[in-house]
């Protein structure tokens, strides 16, 4: 194998322009989402210590995963914590007939904006490795723009030709 300057490129980022977001999240709640919160989702998801997570971790959501939500257990004591703050794993998402997980990162008891609703979202190609840290900036863009981000692997290039 031989050694490269030109960082590799994990996957790609693309506005999805959909989804339905409700509430704006107070800056210490999203720091508690894309930090703590994410790394012991990732954790639990995969089977292994919080300790084991780091941005380069790679995680992949099978094809045919199934549903993962709920609250993780004593993330209420963090800072930024709020009723019913969760990343629930939810049945996947179709587009362009490429099949996604969902990641959506809720609040609250109900989806009416007042008791409850959702943050932000992330749409990750399913049956494809990417790195915790794309899922981590697909999130954090999704909390910007409100809408889901979607992750792809990055376009191979053809034998021969420069990318």
């Amino acid at each position: 194998m031989e050694a490269s300057s030109t960082p590799q490129i994990k996957g790609i980022l693309t506005n999805n322009n959909t989804g339905k977001f409700t509430g704006n999240a107070k800056k210490t709640t999203i720091e508690l989402v894309l930090g703590n919160y994410l790394i012991a989702k990732i954790a639990n998801l995969i089977g292994v210590s919080v300790k084991d997570i780091q941005d380069e971790t790679e995680i992949e959501i099978v094809s045919n995963y199934g549903n993962d939500e709920g609250e993780i257990f004593n993330m209420s004591q963090q800072n930024g914590f709020v009723q019913g703050l969760r990343i629930d794993l939810q049945s996947c998402q179709m587009h362009n007939q490429l099949k996604y997980a969902t990641f959506q990162v809720q609040w609250g008891t109900g989806m009416d904006g007042k008791k409850g609703g959702a943050y932000a979202g992330a749409l990750m190609r399913v049956d494809t490795k990417f790195p915790v840290s794309l899922l981590r900036e697909a999130l954090q863009n999704s909390f910007q723009t409100q809408t889901y981000w979607r992750i792809d692997p990055p376009v191979k290039s053809s034998k021969g030709s420069k990318q």
